[in-house]
């Protein structure tokens, strides 16, 4: 294929939302070359005029704003794509032309310096918005005394010691070292508020990622036939097949204790979303294998696959895992694939710190598909609800965002 014909495949895959990560890079190596600059410009004008194409016809000054963000993404080589309703193969030509409008517009450009003195409501009106600002690395951690910790970002100690076991902070990340000197089994508990996050690398070397209103609790020193944490919230872990500690403990399991069910592996990479307000407990397999205990039933894992378990059932579903989305969180971002407004809401109130309201009930039923940074403003979250229907008023005060419609 000539390079005229791949960059053309490139792109229309890149406006449908269709491309792979390293298609994507090769796009913007493209763009940033400027060899196709004419190239581009003339196909985004066709495209969106075509009569193929599901969605609006765009005026010289919309089609300009594509064009000035495609080549900021491509200097920025970050990929944007904004949230839009799922309707199919249709839906995504059209969320397509959106998308782009809507970044064009400044309904949604993560790296962009925002407009924080209002935000839009329904009918187009605004009101003055105290920033409500995404949130960050913030923590507690409860020693075996009952003392509490305060950890946050602009702190970087070392921590009480407990015994033989050392503990460093560096304002994101936990780091435990050393092994206990008696049998006595001592816990630690970290916990992140809503709007926190935190890191943490186990005494075994295993290391877990933390998302907001979330809660670890673990021994300072793994011992005996099984190293075992017990979780609420979510959280991302790496598991260290060949813990450091002893060579005694290169086959001891790894168990995270969740609502009811266990999560069981060896050595690998996996996710595990157990918030009290959420329907399922849901746990995605990235690398190795884990096994599922929930009830009477168990299953096995394979990478890219999901284990939900539902209060009350008598087994575990098994089904393809989207393991972008259910990992984008600690990678900085949402994603949202499929998702319904009550899904996409709790995300929202989890990191943001706010309540959500539903002044009439839950709006008909939507789905949504998109991506955007975590280090967005509700702002920007607000403007893309808007965009899709979804009215909202944001009381910031209250740290309350009310659902209209």
């Amino acid at each position: 294929m000539s390079s005229t014909g791949k960059f053309l495949e490139l792109l229309d895959d890149y406006v449908a939302d269709e491309s792979s990560s390293s298609e994507r890079v090769e796009l913007l190596h493209m763009v940033r070359s400027g060899e196709h600059q004419e190239l581009l410009e003339r196909h985004i004008t066709a495209t969106f005029n075509s009569n193929r194409i599901e969605g609006p016809v765009l005026s010289t000054r919309q089609k300009e704003e594509i064009l000035q963000n495609i080549f900021a993404e491509a200097r920025l080589a970050a990929p944007v794509i904004a949230m839009g309703q799922k309707k199919g193969r249709i839906w995504r030509w059209a969320a397509a032309a959106a998308i782009f409008v809507a970044v064009g517009a400044g309904l949604l450009w993560p790296y962009r310096t925002t407009n924080e003195g209002a935000i839009a409501t329904r009918g187009g009106n605004t009101q003055p918005e105290n920033k409500v600002a995404p949130g960050g690395y913030t923590a507690t951690l409860t020693l075996g005394d009952g003392s509490v910790v305060e950890l946050d970002n602009a702190k970087s100690n070392a921590l009480p010691g407990q015994g033989n076991v050392q503990v460093t902070n560096n304002g994101q990340e936990l780091v435990y070292t050393g092994t206990q000197n008696n049998n006595n089994i001592v816990y630690n508990k970290l916990s992140t508020p809503r709007g926190g996050q935190y890191r943490i690398v186990l005494p075994d070397g295993s290391k877990v990622w933390l998302n907001a209103a979330s809660t670890l609790r673990f021994p300072i020193a793994f011992a005996g036939g099984e190293r075992q944490v017990l979780l609420t919230g979510e959280a991302y872990f790496e598991v260290n097949s060949h813990p450091v500690a002893s060579n005694r403990q290169q086959k001891t399991p790894f168990t995270v204790s969740v609502n009811g069910a266990k999560v069981r592996v060896l050595g690998t990479h996996f996710n595990v979303m157990a918030y009290d307000d959420e329907p399922a407990v849901k746990t995605t397999l990235l690398e190795g294998a884990v096994k599922i205990e929930g009830g009477q039933a168990e299953s096995v894992l394979k990478p890219g696959q999901q284990a939900i378990l539902r209060p009350g059932d008598h087994g575990i579903e098994v089904t393809k895992a989207d393991t972008q989305a259910a990992t984008a969180w600690k990678d900085g971002s949402f994603d949202f694939n499929g998702a319904d407004i009550p899904t996409v809401m709790r995300q929202i109130a989890r990191w943001y710190n706010v309540d959500v309201v539903y002044e009439k009930g839950l709006p008909p039923a939507k789905q949504f598909d998109g991506k955007i940074s975590r280090e967005s403003t509700i702002a920007d979250f607000v403007k893309i609800l808007e965009t899709n229907g979804i009215h909202t008023r944001v009381e910031a005060s209250a740290r309350r965002i009310v659902v209209l419609n």
